[in-house]
């Protein structure tokens, strides 16, 4: 078979269409001035940035997500995922809202344990003695997913030692994974694992697990199911069928109508978009790039679709055990719960620094992702075009290029939405301090 020439494939990446759609976020914008008065009684007590907790959009995703899946799914468990927020009062009120949590370290194990769960999931591969001496000490409260072989030695010596019973469960990946695959077992491996894990009486082998992250439909954990499904079915002994008591369908599910990209990473971070070539040409020359769009809108699954397409496949497909069913939910349910709240400290031209920098963030989200930034001290529902740094001593200090205002002015409060999600979990020590969080109720 021939090779394909490489400049047809960067010919038919430039010809790609959007994966976002057009439009705006002004429903964002609109919520946002709603709380103004709010916001402001914050800055009055408290000197910015700062990011901002609203208890009532927390509970209301939390509940929004839960109950979906439990109505189309019954047989249901949610665990929150503690890498997307660790702040002890998101944990806590997942906890409040019939949610385990799902650790993925010692550190988030230790996090877990302070905010008093009745279930925790304990995921990730690479666990130290330490981490399984953790969750069998534990055991109680604690399901395992093992990742490999080697855990499931491991995890088995310890358990013989400490004469200790833990339930678990095995990670694997199918032709779906892509660069997932660097978790867990290859599927066709699991009959092999199962007859494996014979060997260790103190580990009481229950479950199933997989996770793709990032995912904007239902369509890919279908995939994923089916194929579990054909294997159960055609290639797992039906002497361990019965022994199946949950299957974890893992998190990565994306808020809708939330967020955007920008023409250049419209398809980030699943693949290379024609108007990343192009602004990477032009950057590279000095040149500027006018795109015909300013930014698309990321438009996903609701829960209710999420819960209906996935329940629907897995009531029709998993006729042949009776399980529990997992999800591990993150940045779905603390997206919107947390705004960050900073002042505007200079404007230069078409320029505003912020007082509030990207050390806020953990990552230069601002130069590929578009969220609405909002003036709440001069607001208004059409965008200008500025250059938005924050103060930090670095050109990636960056975060946006419009903002919904009036003609702006220094010490004007801004307000970004939709920052509960892998921001303060990501937040470092880089040139200024970590704003502390205050929660409104």
């Amino acid at each position: 078979m021939k090779p394909t020439n490489p400049t047809d494939l960067v010919l038919k990446m430039l010809e790609q269409q959007p994966r976002g759609k057009k439009g705006t976020l002004k429903h964002v914008v609109k919520t946002a001035i709603a709380q103004k008065k709010t916001i402001l009684a914050q800055t009055k007590k408290h000197p910015t940035p700062f990011y901002l907790l609203d208890h009532a959009e927390l509970k209301k995703s939390a509940k929004t997500f839960k109950n979906a899946f439990d109505t189309y799914l019954p047989s249901h468990q949610p665990y929150f995922a503690i890498k997307s927020n660790y702040h002890p009062h998101i944990l806590k009120t997942a906890v409040e809202q019939g949610y385990g949590l799902d650790a993925s370290s010692e550190r988030e194990f230790t996090l877990a344990l302070e905010a008093k769960p009745k279930k925790i999931i304990f995921t990730g591969p690479g666990k130290s003695e330490k981490e399984l001496e953790l969750a069998l000490k534990y055991a109680k409260i604690t399901t395992i997913n093992m990742d490999s072989f080697g855990e499931l030695e491991r995890l088995g010596a310890l358990a013989k030692k400490q004469k200790t019973t833990i339930r678990a469960g095995i990670r694997f990946f199918s032709s779906h994974h892509g660069t997932w695959s660097k978790f867990g077992i290859p599927l066709d491996e699991l009959a092999k694992f199962w007859e494996e894990a014979k060997k260790y009486p103190y580990i009481k082998l229950e479950g199933l697990h997989f996770h793709i992250s990032l995912n904007l439909h239902a369509e890919k954990y279908i995939d994923v199911l089916r194929d579990l499904s054909n294997y159960l079915a055609k290639k797992f002994p039906k002497k361990y069928l019965n022994e199946i008591k949950f299957i974890d369908i893992g998190g990565g599910y994306y808020p809708d109508n939330a967020e955007g990209f920008y023409p250049w990473s419209d398809h980030y971070p699943w693949t290379l978009s024609g108007g990343n070539f192009m602004k990477k040409a032009h950057d590279f020359f000095g040149e500027h790039i006018a795109f015909p769009d300013k930014y698309y809108i990321t438009r996903a699954d609701t829960p209710k679709q999420l819960a209906q397409k996935i329940g629907t496949f897995i009531k029709k497909n998993f006729t042949m055990i009776n399980a529990e069913y997992y999800t591990e939910p993150g940045r779905i349910l603390c997206n919107s719960s947390t705004s960050i709240v900073a002042k505007i400290a200079d404007i230069k031209d078409n320029v505003i620094i912020l007082d509030g920098g990207i050390n806020m963030s953990g990552w230069e989200f601002g130069q590929h992702f578009y969220f609405p930034i909002i003036n709440l001290t001069r607001p208004s529902l059409t965008e200008k075009h500025f250059k938005i740094y924050g103060p930090l001593c670095t050109p990636r200090d960056f975060w946006g290029y419009y903002i919904y205002s009036e003609k702006p002015k220094t010490g004007d409060l801004i307000v970004i939405p939709n920052q509960g999600a892998y921001k303060f979990t990501l937040a470092q020590e880089f040139i200024r301090p970590i704003p502390p969080t205050y929660i409104i109720r």
